[in-house]
């Protein structure tokens, strides 16, 4: 991996959506509505 690439998408109230690496693979991350992480859902 010459240059390692991420891509971070946030929701519309600024957390962190998904993270997706340079392989295409999409890690879900989920809250309750106060803003708790519930879950991080491996794609794999």
């Amino acid at each position: 991996m010459d240059n390692p690439r991420l891509s971070l998408i946030l929701d519309n109230k600024g957390y962190l959506n998904s993270v997706t690496n340079q392989a295409g693979e999409a890690y879900q991350l989920q809250y309750t509505a106060d803003g708790l992480l519930t879950a991080f859902i491996d794609p794999r």
